[in-house]
């Protein structure tokens, strides 16, 4: 994740690690219908990162 601030970008990790083949670069979201270490769904991962968008 990437914030923005007076022309400055801080990139920061989300907490989540993602194989390449189940993520979605065009949308920035792990491709749907897929299980990830944990048992963490995509949705499961998306709403986390649809909140961190949002809250920041």
């Amino acid at each position: 994740m990437a914030v923005s601030f007076n022309s400055q970008r801080l990139m920061l990790n989300a907490g989540y690690r993602i194989d390449v083949v189940k993520w979605n670069e065009e949308k920035s979201r792990v491709k749907a219908n897929t299980t990830h270490v944990g048992g963490l769904t995509a949705t499961d991962i998306n709403t986390k990162l649809n909140t961190l968008e949002n809250d920041h």
